[in-house]
């Protein structure tokens, strides 16, 4: 077997999927930072809308 050899299956274009959300923000991710030099607290929230 040749190690370069291209095998047709995986050449062949996978199925799309979409995923669906009931509500918005119902895929999201939350990163919290806390800087206690300044004193600052950070809440990021960003939607997952993409994957």
């Amino acid at each position: 077997m040749n190690p370069a050899h291209e095998n047709r299956k995986k050449k062949q274009r996978r199925k799309w999927c979409r995923y669906k959300r009931e509500h918005n923000m119902s895929a999201a991710h939350i990163d919290w930072h806390e800087n206690p030099v300044l004193g600052l607290q950070v809440c990021a929230i960003l939607d997952n809308s993409s994957k």
